[in-house]
């Protein structure tokens, strides 16, 4: 099956949540610590299972992937995703849009889609692209100086190619 319809396959599965699932509960993980050193597969599914086990936080059982790239890398698919395999945790990616950087979000997404299959596809809740990107270009973020961010056009475009 050629990538693009792997792609929309993903895309479809990530849009036929239905609506009694569609309050999903969960946290945002980047790709590092604070110290910038790189998270692997078990710090991930520590993290997962921490989250998942917070008394009053039971049903938090998503994760929302700031990048699909692992860190330290050029555009490897980040250890977050056999760690949600792994754990069950269903996933909102993130694909960071600012800069040069799509082009290697989405080779990573085309490379889990291809490594993980099914397994991967199954736990994909949406897919988010350039939200923090539109931030780091909106007045309020251009007055914090968030870093360079995209307009929405320009979003748009990156996605349909």
């Amino acid at each position: 099956m050629p990538i693009n319809m792997q792609l929309i396959n993903a895309l479809a599965v990530a849009m036929s949540i239905s609506p009694a699932a569609a309050a999903i509960k969960g946290f945002n993980y980047g790709s590092t610590f604070n110290d910038n050193s790189v998270k692997v597969q078990s710090d991930f599914e520590s993290e997962f299972k921490t989250a998942a086990g917070l008394v009053g936080a039971e049903d938090f059982t998503s994760s929302r992937l700031y990048t699909m790239i692992q860190g330290g890398t050029t555009n490897t698919p980040i250890s977050a995703i056999p760690a949600a395999i792994a754990t069950n945790t269903t996933l909102l990616l993130g694909l960071w849009a600012s800069g040069d950087t799509f082009d290697n979000e989405v080779a990573a997404l085309k490379t889990a889609i291809s490594q993980y299959g099914s397994e991967f596809a199954s736990l994909v809740v949406g897919i988010s692209v350039g939200s923090e990107d539109l931030y780091r270009n909106s007045p309020t973020g251009i007055a914090a100086k968030a870093g360079i961010g995209k307009n929405p056009e320009d979003i748009v475009n990156d996605i349909k190619t």
